[in-house]
C-alpha cells in the first residue's frame, strides 16, 4: 500500500527536479507538460482509479534532515568562497 511503482523506463525518476523559491523554499516537481509530469501527478495525488502513492512527498519527508545539511553546507561554502566575512552562525 502507498508504494512507489517499480522502475520500468526510468522516465519518472529522470523527470524529478526542484526549483529554489526565495531563500526558504524548494519547489519539487516533474517535467513540464509531457507524459512524465502527468504520470507524476497521478502518482503523487492519485486518480479516480488509483490511490495517491506520494513518492515525492515521502522522499522529501524521509530525507529532510539530510537535505537541510547539504543545503547548509553549500550555502556556507558559497558565502565563505565569495569573500564574505565569517559569520558567527557559520562557525
Amino acid at each position: 500500500e502507498n508504494e512507489t511503482p517499480a522502475i520500468r523506463t526510468g522516465e519518472f525518476r529522470k523527470s524529478i527536479n526542484f526549483v529554489v523559491r526565495g531563500n526558504r523554499e524548494l519547489e519539487f516537481g516533474s517535467g513540464k507538460d509531457g507524459f512524465a509530469s502527468k504520470y507524476a501527478k497521478a502518482l503523487e495525488f492519485g486518480t479516480k482509479n488509483m490511490k495517491a502513492r506520494q513518492p515525492i512527498q515521502r522522499a522529501v519527508n524521509a530525507n529532510e534532515s539530510k537535505m537541510k545539511a547539504i543545503l547548509n553546507s553549500n550555502i556556507r561554502n558559497v558565502i565563505l568562497n565569495q569573500g564574505f566575512r565569517k559569520l558567527k552562525w557559520l562557525a
